[in-house]
């Protein structure tokens, strides 16, 4: 079965899908569609689940292989796709169309494009959601920051400013971001919950600056030249990284 999971920025597509593979005893393998290189999403569920096989856009012909009923595939379907342009690729591969929606909004749309509707919660306690959402949806703007470390005490200070709306009205925001030490973390804001702090993805303590790293940040009146700005100072300059990683080998 192939299964194609949209929704609104933040109301838990990632966390549901999760929620499914978690729960599955066979192969499974996803897809995001619209992700493009802004690989949060797919770098987070890889950590999650090692034995988890991806599908990029270099291989997506995979998905209609013969062996492709032998597996479940999850697709999520980034926000800013338009969903009656990929439709044809969707009636392709047949795919069971799930749409999560929250039940203070208004859902005929997503109706009459999802074969199954399911209410996640977590977007249902935010008392402006209908503002917030309305026929003004937010910006997005995504930043590729691969082949940067983050001072962890800098980016703590911009996430605040972040999610306290220093740029503008934080919708949702998500990040991974490598640090010094060779630790991963991950980013999640989402503006009906409660800040949370970093979390350590589960991957392997590396030094390599090849690996992704990026923001994905959905809002209104974003300062975009300010988020830059900041996340720039955020990153460490060659002469510090270098210091710091050898003292790192010398203590291992």
């Amino acid at each position: 079965m192939i299964i194609a999971v949209a929704g609104l920025p933040g109301i838990g597509k990632t966390s549901w899908i999760k929620e499914q593979i978690a729960g599955q005893n066979k192969p499974v393998r996803y897809f995001s569609a619209g992700e493009g290189n802004l690989i949060i999403d797919r770098t987070y569920l890889a950590a999650e689940f090692p034995n988890l096989e991806i599908i990029n856009e270099q291989n997506i012909q995979q998905l209609l292989s013969p062996t492709a009923s032998e597996v479940t595939t999850y697709i999520e379907l980034n926000w800013s796709l338009d969903l009656e342009h990929i439709d044809p690729f969707l009636q392709q591969l047949k795919c069971h169309r799930v749409a999560l929606v929250a039940a203070a909004m208004d859902n005929r749309d997503w109706a009459n494009w999802a074969d199954e509707l399911i209410r996640y919660p977590s977007l249902d306690n935010c008392e402006n959601l209908n503002t917030t959402f309305g026929e003004n949806m937010p910006q997005m703007y995504r930043l590729d920051l691969t082949g940067e470390i983050v001072d962890v005490a800098s980016l703590d200070v911009f996430w605040y400013e972040l999610t306290e709306g220093a740029y503008g009205e934080i919708v949702r925001a998500k990040g991974i971001f490598n640090l010094v030490d060779g630790q991963t973390i991950l980013g999640d804001y989402l503006f009906s919950l409660s800040r949370q702090d970093f979390t350590s993805l589960n991957l392997p303590s590396s030094l390599d600056r090849s690996k992704f790293s990026g923001i994905e940040i959905f809002g209104k009146y974003l300062d975009n030249e300010a988020i830059v700005k900041t996340l720039e100072d955020c990153c460490l300059p060659d002469d510090a990284i270098n210091y710091y990683q050898e003292q790192l080998q010398l203590t291992n």
